[in-house]
């Protein structure tokens, strides 16, 4: 929403200041992979080096990222001394984004902590940029200023998402986000590539850059002019100071500058004039907005969720639990996690529009990312768990739950307990009636056994005078839960299970070394078991920030959820198979929703950017082929649908229809209903062996709307249901749309939401959905980028193949529906959504013999805020972050008598106990 002037100020028409900022939009990777746009790097930035220490006047802007030089420094750490004398000078301008990311597709704690990692190391090489840089973003989120604001950044610079509604906008506006919080944006009128490519002839350069300055002047109006003199991966251009020095002759207004400089010179008087926007930056009216990048490659989009959300729900909290428990200092350890996961997050890389050598190396980077996450969590875990008192007799372990939601409620969350054989065997051999259940005080709450295993991982042995080396090896490779030591002959045979520590598990070195003194005994062997049980566990009153050991004991369970021949039910739904599809009846009211969840697929000529839709072709829909129960309750109740959809092998040679040839796919559905719980929750698994194709998800519903709730960064976001009808975008509009975890349709009085775990692009109205709402699950294409789309014009990349954005894999994806009455936020549909996504961590720990207490919180937040992160704060205590999502102004949790306004953000201290 635009408000403020709305005429366009008057272009001043003698003499400005042109403010000329060299630099290079840098793509770490891209249609290279990392190491070879590096090299490429360092011989860029050699001779940057080079020229400013020929031209004492020349500055150079590394695209507003500081992990360039963190880049670079790996290969020439002998030039670091010159370089902090550089930056530390204002003459090589790095920062304050540690890489320039994409804004809808990670969390709103990624974009804060990439900004805190880039100023941190900016600082650390000499001085930061302090504008919010983000010159090639697909579009922005209604929280950066926020962001940006929060890490005192108070301007902004972009080139991508403007639309229709900033109609008579300056190139300079206020931008609010929805806290409150603004910052003071430009918009590069004519791109962020403006005078790159000059020619090496000093004078016709200084011809082609008085001629831009002029095309400038007639589309701004402030009293300065911003020049960017470089585009993807320039290097720097020796031409530029004696073309500058050319155009000083005749023209003194033109100089080297920075985006720092240019704010700074901006009249102070004619600021209050400008503009004043709320809202996201989602427009194609003069960039392509790349709205495919939403869907290309979701597996990538899914690993980042899981990955952020383990690190911000478990790894830090944890770590910080088991720091005040006397545990070790995992900061250095989480910090790295944080680096190698932001490295997954720029624009090209986690948007999935690189090569396949670009997102091979990125699964590889997650998966280290997810190394050191377990570590920390299996440190941490074992360190609360050995501080607090042991199980109550007669209990099989102790598990512990860890929640920072912010207020205590309730929780779905399916957990691997790694127990013993001999505990297992209890699991498995109930008494009538009986059935895992976590115990802690009055609260009883089942432990739905969803499936078990039990195998022998490994053996280990030799002389047994080598028995110390293999026990220092078990040590640090298998927990011990349990073990056994027996003699046979000449043999030293020691079972293992793997698992927490319990009672007596200790003692397993000092009674094997003990009768390893045997002098008959000549060999050892070491057998490792590993046995795991899955449970689902309905959590009533998950912690609210902190954590809770409950005892895992054998009981007979409340009633819950149930399963039928075509049924599933649970206090709040109904869910029946029909022959159209799943009819869901809300219990209370007997509203009916019927028709849900078919699959529909489409061709597509597309690339990694943008759907390319196949003229004339209408969805293929799914048929159910078959159903059966799977879980029958009390915690979860599931069915097993199994449908089949033929989809077209490929599209044609001519890629302007879908092949004749048909490639059967089975999907499998399970569909379930949680006790207590008022969702309908959906894992999709398939193989996908077709190319050229979208495959949705899609819900019809009854419900009429204008617009719909989507969450994003920071807030939840209002936008319209129909596309724009922009026909002067450059871009066609489209009907993808982000989301970070639901978007929520409502009439009347009536809601339904849908939630998505990983998945990130969502429509309304699709076709074949019936008017209501579809998650977009894969997009397969074969290209980076195509010149023959009429959706968008030109190539946003290179013509390059990319087999491995076809995703002829395995798939599996999280996805539930939420009916619901009144809106949105009384509805609880924000905390629904975080349940499903980033569900509290629940985990078997070591049975421990310490006095510690059994549950630590560290507050409540009141209704409506919700936790983004709850860390280890540098120098001891911790630091909380959250917002205020209840809709209205709320005092600051802290009591000082501040009101924080809706959606503000706010950060909270907490001193070392």
């Amino acid at each position: 929403m635009t408000t403020g002037p709305t005429s366009k100020p008057t272009p001043q028409a003698t003499h400005r200041t042109v403010h000329l900022v060299p630099t290079s939009h840098w793509d770490r990777e891209w249609y290279l992979p990392f190491e070879r746009f590096r090299a490429m790097l360092v011989e860029a930035l050699d001779r940057a080096l080079a020229l400013l220490d020929r031209h004492p006047e020349f500055r150079f802007t590394l695209d507003g990222q500081s992990i360039l030089l963190e880049d670079y420094l790996e290969i020439r750490p002998e030039r670091r001394a010159e370089v902090e004398r550089l930056v530390g000078g204002g003459r090589l301008l790095c920062g304050p984004w540690y890489t320039q990311p994409d804004e809808f597709l990670v969390c709103g704690e990624s974009l804060a902590r990439n900004l805190e990692r880039g100023m941190d190391q900016a600082r650390r090489l000499g001085g930061t940029l302090e504008c919010g840089y983000v010159p090639d973003a697909f579009g922005h989120v209604a929280d950066l200023p926020g962001i940006l604001a929060d890490a005192g950044v108070g301007t902004a610079v972009f080139a991508r998402g403007a639309g229709d509604d900033l109609p008579a906008m300056d190139e300079l506006f206020w931008w609010r986000s929805p806290g409150g919080a603004q910052v003071l944006a430009h918009l590069y009128p004519l791109g962020y590539g403006l005078a790159a490519g000059l020619s090496r002839d000093p004078a016709l350069a200084a011809r082609q850059l008085a001629a831009l300055g002029e095309e400038l002047g007639r589309q701004c109006s402030a009293d300065h002019l911003l020049v960017p003199a470089g585009s993807d991966h320039s290097r720097p251009q020796e031409v530029l100071p004696r073309a500058v020095m050319a155009l000083k002759d005749r023209d003194e207004r033109w100089i080297f500058s920075t985006h720092d400089a240019y704010f700074a010179a901006l009249d102070p008087a004619r600021l209050e004039g400008f503009p004043l926007y709320e809202g996201e930056l989602r427009g194609a009216r003069d960039a392509p907005l790349l709205p495919g990048t939403l869907s290309a490659r979701m597996y990538l989009k899914q690993r980042n969720q899981a990955c952020e959300a383990r690190l911000l729900g478990h790894a830090e909290p944890a770590a910080l639990m088991a720091s005040r428990a006397g545990g070790d200092d995992h900061a250095a350890l989480l910090a790295h996690a944080w680096k190698l996961l932001l490295q997954n997050h720029p624009h090209d890389s986690i948007c999935g529009c690189s090569v396949d050598a670009v997102h091979d190396e990125m699964e590889t980077r997650f998966a280290r990312a997810e190394q050191v996450m377990d570590h920390v969590l299996e440190r941490s875990i074992a360190r609360l768990g050995r501080a607090t008192a042991p199980p109550a007799a007669g209990a099989l372990g102790k598990v512990l739950v860890l929640s920072c939601e912010g207020q205590q409620g309730s929780a779905q969350v399916e957990a691997a307990l790694q127990l013993s054989r001999a505990e297992l065997e209890q699991v498995l051999s109930p008494d009538a009636g009986e059935q895992p259940c976590l115990a802690h005080g009055d609260d009883l709450w089942p432990a739905q056994l969803l499936g078990h295993e039990s195998r022998k991982v490994g053996v280990m042995g030799g002389p047994v005078r080598d028995l110390p080396q293999w026990l220092e090896q078990l040590a640090d490779r298998h927990p011990v839960r349990d073990h056994r030591c027996s003699v046979q002959g000449d043999l030293l045979r020691i079972e293992v299970d793997e698992g927490p520590a319990s009672a007596g598990a200790d003692e397993l070195t000092e009674r094997a070394l003990g009768l390893s003194q045997d002098p008959a005994l000549r060999r050892v062997e070491i057998h490792i078991h590993r046995s795991e049980a899955r449970v689902a566990v309905a959590l009533e009153r998950a912690p609210a920030v902190g954590f809770r050991c409950h005892d895992l004991v054998m009981a007979t369970p409340p009633a819950g959820a149930s399963a039928g021949d075509g049924w599933l039910q649970n206090e709040h739904l109904r869910l029946e198979v029909g022959a159209d599809g799943l009819r869901l009846e809300e219990r209370a009211t007997g509203w009916r929703l019927e028709g849900l969840h078919h699959f529909l697929d489409m061709g597509d000529r597309g690339d990694t950017y943008n759907f390319g839709a196949v003229p004339g072709d209408g969805p293929v829909v799914s048929s159910l082929a078959g159903h059966e129960v799977l879980e029958r309750g009390p915690t979860r109740a599931t069915l097993r649908l199994r449908y089949r959809l033929a989809i077209p092998a490929r599209l044609d040679v001519g890629r302007d229809a879908r092949s004749d040839e048909l490639l059967d796919h089975d999907i499998v559905t399970d569909v379930s209903l949680w006790r207590g719980c008022p969702r309908v929750d959906f894992r999709t698994a398939l193989v996908n062996r077709a190319r050229d194709h979208r495959l949705r998800v899609g819900f019809p519903l009854p419900l009429r709307a204008d617009a719909v709730h989507a969450d994003s960064a920071f807030s939840v976001v209002r936008r319209d249901v129909a596309p724009p009808a922009a026909a002067e975008w450059l871009e066609a509009p489209s009907d993808a749309r982000p989301l970070r975890s639901f978007v929520a349709l409502e009439q009347g009085g009536r809601g339904v939401a849908l939630l998505a775990r990983g998945v990130a692009e969502y429509a309304c109205a699709p076709d074949g959905a019936g008017g209501g709402m579809a998650l977009t699950l894969l997009r397969a294409v074969d290209a980076l980028a195509r010149d023959d789309l009429p959706e968008r014009p030109g190539l946003a990349g290179p013509p390059y193949e990319t087999p491995g954005a076809q995703c002829l894999r395995a798939h599996e994806f999280r996805y539930a529906l939420l009916p619901y009455r009144g809106g949105w936020r009384e509805a609880g549909v924000a905390r629904q959504a975080r349940a499903l996504c980033a569900p509290p961590l629940v985990s078997l720990c070591p049975d421990g013999a310490g006095s510690g207490p059994a549950e630590v919180s560290l507050g409540e937040l009141p209704d409506g805020w919700w936790v983004t992160s709850m860390r280890a704060a540098p120098g001891g205590g911790a630091l909380l972050r959250a917002v205020n999502g209840a809709g209205r102004a709320m005092a600051h949790p802290d009591g000082a008598g501040q009101m924080v306004p809706p959606w503000g953000i706010i950060r909270r201290g907490f001193e070392r106990p």
